[in-house]
């Protein structure tokens, strides 16, 4: 009797045993899988990083291209209103000369 009780305790142990076995290479098991999919994770991350990155950078150009577009307009549109004030003073000093002549010209005619 006491060898069929050592018998069923020894095959508990074992059984005991084995569950823990399969628990660890359970967790071992799924410990790399959590590893495989933090590591597929960091990479999806790092690509979506990369294209935000390349955006950024594409947008940033466009950005520095309609900079100099605008800068270039400014110019033009400063040249152009300094050529009209130019013009305008000019023909401000002709219309002063017209105006002289014409008070001149009144002041002779009713001598």
């Amino acid at each position: 009797m006491k060898l069929n009780e050592t018998q069923q305790e020894t095959d508990r142990l074992m059984a005991k045993e084995g569950e823990k076995e399969n628990r660890f290479e359970f967790l071992v098991f799924s410990s790399a899988e959590n590893i495989k999919n933090h590591e597929e994770n960091v990479r999806h991350s790092n690509d979506i990083a990369n294209i935000i990155r390349e955006k950024v950078i594409e947008l940033i150009e466009k950005i520095k291209q309609e900079e100099k577009k605008l800068i270039h307009n400014i110019q033009e549109f400063n040249n152009t209103e300094r050529r009209l004030i130019k013009e305008k003073n000019v023909r401000l000093q002709d219309l002063t000369k017209i105006q002289t002549f014409c008070s001149i010209s009144q002041e002779k005619l009713r001598r």
